[in-house]
């Protein structure tokens, strides 16, 4: 197995990009401030329950011809459970109707005490909170480690450019770009999707487009049997954001966000930037030509 990990600029920045700092710690201090929640047992609780609500939904189907099939049509039977106003009626048996009403306020509860569910992104739930809170949220170490990575390494040669003013408002459209995106080929999922992959993905994209040619620091991991060998190499920014785009439309081209992964995320983010950065690669072009001439 082979891991590209960027490492930062293979050059000295004149300063310290003080706004790129600031969305690390704050995504640091999201992950410390969740990491002390049980997000796997919250995570098993809910299968569990969608188990429990889907088999009884079958059950059911005998009461109610067509129900399955009209759950099916809701990105998950909570959705269904919750959008739906006639399988109350339909639904003959006591029992069956209780235990269906338990499941839904279980997991009612359940995303009530969790943030990964207050401010996760929900595609059947969209809101400017969750738009944006789900940008700071990360599910484990390696989560957010990776993501800060590139996030460093592409947001401090941005900032260098563009100025925070610029950067900070950039990357969060991108997240909001990224978030959308997954919500076009997750129509109704309730399904909390959380991390800044999106809107780093749309940073990528920028620095593809304003600092393609600028030589990045990358540890080339090889993942051996016995033990894993690191080899430091100084690749182009558009080899390595090539080859990362590569293994993104790989995976989403075969549906693997079964993985628990967001693909079409990070491609609907990088795209996003892409264009981001064409655009304001042309308005810096045309204030500079501007300035030249009023001299």
């Amino acid at each position: 197995m082979l891991l590209l990990v960027p490492m930062g600029a293979d050059r000295e920045t004149p300063r310290a990009p003080r706004a790129t700092l600031a969305l690390v710690a704050l995504n640091l201090l999201a992950f410390v401030w969740t990491a002390r929640l049980d997000t796997e047992g919250t995570a098993a609780r809910e299968q569990e329950l969608r188990r429990v609500a889907e088999w009884t939904l079958r059950v059911a189907e005998e009461q109610a011809p067509g129900l399955t099939q009209r759950a099916a049509g809701h990105g998950s039977v909570f959705a269904f459970l919750q959008a739906d106003s006639h399988w109350r009626q339909e639904i003959q048996s006591a029992e069956l109707r209780e235990r269906l009403e338990a499941c839904l306020e279980d997991y009612g509860r359940l995303r009530d005490g969790h943030p990964f569910y207050a401010w996760g992104f929900i595609p059947a739930d969209i809101s400017v909170r969750r738009l944006l809170g789900h940008q700071f949220l990360h599910a484990d170490i390696l989560h957010v480690g990776f993501n800060m990575l590139f996030l460093w390494t592409a947001g401090g040669l941005l900032e260098l450019t563009l100025g925070a003013a610029v950067l900070v408002p950039a990357y969060l459209l991108s997240g909001v770009a990224a978030a959308l995106a997954h919500a076009a080929f997750h129509p109704g999922s309730s399904d909390p999707v959380v991390g800044a992959s999106g809107a780093v993905a749309g940073a990528m994209g920028m620095l593809g487009v304003l600092h393609g040619r600028e030589k990045l620091r990358l540890a080339l991991v090889v993942m051996l049997a016995a033990a894993p060998r690191i080899f430091f190499l100084s690749w182009p920014a558009w080899v390595l954001l090539s080859l990362w785009l590569l293994e993104q439309v790989f995976y989403a081209s075969f549906g693997l966000d079964s993985l628990g992964i967001a693909f079409w995320a990070h491609i609907g983010g990088f795209v996003f930037g892409l264009l981001l950065g064409l655009g304001l690669g042309q308005w810096r072009s045309w204030a500079a030509e501007l300035m030249r001439r009023e001299k």
